[in-house]
């Protein structure tokens, strides 16, 4: 069954094909949702690596997982991570002890000079979570496709994993509910904006999602 990306720009259409691993192009896919892809159940007894490789295990909490069992949709969500602890822990096994300096943007200054070590990167992560306190959860695809030997430079951290910036603060004109979305929910769940429309939310949490925009 052929991956059907969804619609959009080609912007979006790149951004979901770099997300989506070699590994999981060589099976059937159901659908991809926020990160979490889901691959059709196969025998443990045709299990091979995949082409690009064990692509989790440097992830130390991950590296003795089968490729079975990575690829098992509720493997992931059973083992994503959605706490701050839990993903300063990650972060504490994974980052180098010397962390690689941004590279330039477009002839503009760094956005985290102070930004070296795991210490530091893990203390500029906090204040942008304390800055955006928003609900998230990571799922072990998400977390093993990410280049945590370059995090500042790695597009899919910049997606998942704000950092405080020293360039983009937050506008003054900036709204936590800026379609009023409130103000048009007569119920928990029920957004009625139009006269002939309304929008049903069965879950009001997405199985992964990036804690915010701080960057």
């Amino acid at each position: 069954m052929a991956l059907q990306l969804a619609r959009g720009s080609q912007r979006h259409r790149s951004a979901t094909h770099r997300l989506l691993p070699a590994s999981i192009k060589a099976f059937p896919i159901s659908k991809p949702c926020y990160g979490v892809f889901i691959a059709r159940r196969y025998s443990a007894e045709s299990e091979q690596e995949t082409p690009q490789g064990r692509y989790w295990a440097k992830i130390p909490r991950w590296q003795d997982s089968s490729v079975d069992t990575f690829l098992s949709h509720k493997w992931q969500m059973s083992n994503s991570i959605h706490t701050l602890p839990g993903l300063t822990d990650l972060m504490r096994s994974v980052l180098p002890e010397i962390i690689p300096p941004q590279r330039p943007l477009r002839g503009r200054q760094s956005e985290y000079p102070g930004v070296s070590t795991p210490d530091d990167f893990i203390r500029s992560f906090e204040v942008a979570a304390q800055q955006a306190p928003m609900a998230f959860r990571l799922s072990p695809h998400i977390l093993s496709v990410i280049n945590w030997t370059d995090p500042l430079n790695d597009p899919v951290r910049r997606q998942f994993i704000p950092l405080e910036s020293t360039i983009n603060v937050t506008h003054p004109a900036a709204k936590l509910d800026p379609l009023h979305e409130v103000d048009n929910s007569p119920v928990r769940g029920v957004i009625h904006r139009y006269p002939n429309k309304a929008l049903f939310m069965g879950e009001l949490n997405v199985p992964s999602h990036q804690l915010s925009n701080a960057e």
